[in-house]
């Protein structure tokens, strides 16, 4: 009994912001994107492509490149978060699968005067997800997730669904997405409802680059809010996100959400980086780094 009731304090005062232990499956809600941490994850209306997995289903319609995406990130001392995922497109919808896995390894626990063992825990989740495109500018997806969580001697499973709506027109997009919208119990609790919803103010600046009457340049600033609803908690989450590219070939993020993040995203022909640091309000500083490959 007091091992467990040391490694449960270890747990709580580590895990203190994302609450793992006092929410069903928060950790779900870990992006393991790069940019879109970056961009404090306040990117339900902006996210488009294989990285929409994680964020907002809707965004897999929105782009027809057959995508690779890996992802890793270190969140503080031996813990870590990685993902992999794939997109095809095809004539009539766009297909996304991935998994993605949150770990603690090898934790020495201790009571100051006897070494009590290691402490490790995983949480992991695989994605079957689907983009429509029939509609534009008008793009919908469905994401299916199986979830998973062992942490000491409890393990958990469940499955969950989200919807989500992104609207995209010339300058602006409005994105919805409903987390959890259907759900089997995770463990004695049902997995929380999360509605996200925000928008995209997309500005070309190139206006600004001229020579002899000619546009030269490129600069495109994006700028994303985003409110985050749960029901269950009555808990209101305000998120804000910006993105600036200087030039087609790399970007650069900013944004907050429980701290102040920051990246940069390279593109290369078909290859895409991005490495962001987020410093958290209660956890260490955490980096994380991700690839995307498109043919």
């Amino acid at each position: 009994m007091k091992i467990k009731l040391l490694i449960l304090f270890y747990i709580l005062n580590t895990f203190n912001a994302i609450k793992l232990l006092g929410e069903p499956a928060s950790f779900s809600r870990i992006g393991t994107s790069a940019k879109e941490t970056g961009m404090g994850n306040s990117v339900v209306a902006s996210v488009e492509g294989i990285s929409s997995i994680e964020y907002n289903p809707a965004g897999i319609a929105i782009q027809h490149s057959l995508s690779l995406f890996s992802g890793y990130s270190s969140l503080f001392e031996k813990t870590y978060n990685f993902g992999f995922f794939g997109l095809i497109p095809t004539k009539i919808l766009n297909l996304g699968i991935g998994f993605t896995q949150l770990g603690i390894d090898d934790i020495k626990i201790s009571d100051y005067n006897y070494n009590l063992g290691d402490f490790n825990a995983s949480a992991r989740i695989l994605f079957f997800s689907i983009g429509v495109s029939q509609f534009a500018p008008i793009f919908l997806g469905l994401n299916t997730k199986y979830l998973t969580q062992n942490l000491y001697e409890s393990k958990q499973s469940g499955l969950s669904w989200d919807l989500g709506l992104i609207s995209n027109f010339e300058i602006i997009r409005i994105g919805f997405c409903l987390k959890n919208l259907i759900s089997t119990k995770f463990g004695s609790e049902s997995l929380p409802l999360v509605l996200e919803g925000g928008l995209s103010l997309n500005l070309n600046l190139q206006k600004l680059f001229k020579k002899d009457g000619k546009k030269e340049g490129v600069l495109i600033l994006k700028l994303s809010p985003q409110i985050n609803y749960i029901p269950a908690e009555n808990k209101i989450e305000k998120l804000f996100g910006t993105e600036i590219i200087p030039s087609r070939f790399f970007s650069i993020y900013f944004g907050l959400n429980n701290g102040f993040a920051f990246g940069l995203g390279v593109n290369i022909s078909f290859i895409q980086t991005n490495f962001s640091i987020l410093l958290h309000e209660v956890l260490d500083t955490s980096y994380k780094f991700s690839l995307i490959l498109k043919f």
